[in-house]
């Protein structure tokens, strides 16, 4: 949509940048991303949704839910987190991608792990797998 409507504008729509922002976390194995992040994740949403009387908590169930393929969050080992922005890079052929890896206060030891996996990883994969897709070579 953001691409037609760009085109309708009178853009190009092949000189817009495209960004997929979402929360997320990456540990050795899937179980351990989510019993590591979602104490904190949890800790965040209330915090940040009380103050719109929205102050529901959200179920682990449903945190789990938001790690699968066709939920929103970056959560999972480093297969999983590659597996899915590979996957919404076939969708969308978005330029930029970002993690919030820090949501709820996650203590620094555990963040600065998950920042080591993305970016020994995770970005690596990434990067090769968008070169031989798109044909040029991914720098950031």
């Amino acid at each position: 949509m953001y691409r037609r409507a760009a085109t309708e504008a009178g853009h190009d729509p092949a000189t817009l940048k495209v960004s997929i922002n979402s929360p997320g976390f990456v540990a050795a194995t899937h179980q351990e991303a989510i019993s590591v992040s979602h104490p904190y994740f949890q800790a965040g949403w209330m915090a940040n949704h009380h103050q719109r009387g929205q102050g529901v908590p959200m179920p682990k169930m449903a945190y789990e839910a938001q790690a699968t393929a066709a939920g929103a969050f970056f959560l999972g080992s480093t297969q999983e987190v590659v597996d899915k922005i590979l996957a919404q890079y076939e969708l969308f052929r978005h330029d930029r991608m970002m993690i919030r890896l820090g949501f709820g206060n996650v203590p620094q030891k555990e963040a600065l792990k998950s920042i080591e996996l993305l970016g020994s990883e995770v970005a690596p994969v990434v990067r090769k797998e968008i070169a031989s897709l798109s044909g040029k070579e991914v720098t950031a």
